[in-house]
């Protein structure tokens, strides 16, 4: 699925969103990162059968969101469903649409970590 696709997809996914069409436009969004060997792996959420990267339009509702998950991480290990040495080492993300074609650029902070197709990173 070329990127403008993908972009389509979101926009219906996220219906209404006024930030979501601003983030669409821009080509710019946040991102749920996790480290691994070969860089980050980006998130997935699926719709309509179609899996999608999981693109924040708004830093503030990823960050909210890895709050979420790092309380639901403790909630977890105090009922014994997880181990207390488990941890979420996600790192939120600025993911921005590259000039050349099918990349997404990920920055931390204003440093370019990488650039790869949003397919890569999501290990698709």
């Amino acid at each position: 699925m070329e990127i403008q696709v993908m972009f389509n997809h979101l926009l219906d996914a996220n219906e209404g969103s006024v930030d979501m069409e601003i983030a669409v436009r821009k080509g710019e969004f946040f991102v749920h990162a996790t480290p691994t060997d070969n860089g980050f792996s980006i998130s997935l959420f699926e719709h309509e059968g179609l899996n999608l990267p999981c693109f924040f339009a708004t830093e503030s509702e990823a960050l909210a969101e890895q709050d979420d998950i790092s309380k639901l991480y403790h909630q977890q290990i105090a009922v014994g469903d997880r181990l207390e040495t488990d941890v979420w080492d996600g790192v939120v993300l600025k993911a921005k649409r590259h000039r050349e074609g099918d990349l997404i650029a990920l920055y931390q902070g204003e440093t370019l970590i990488g650039k790869k197709t949003w397919k890569s990173l999501s290990g698709l």
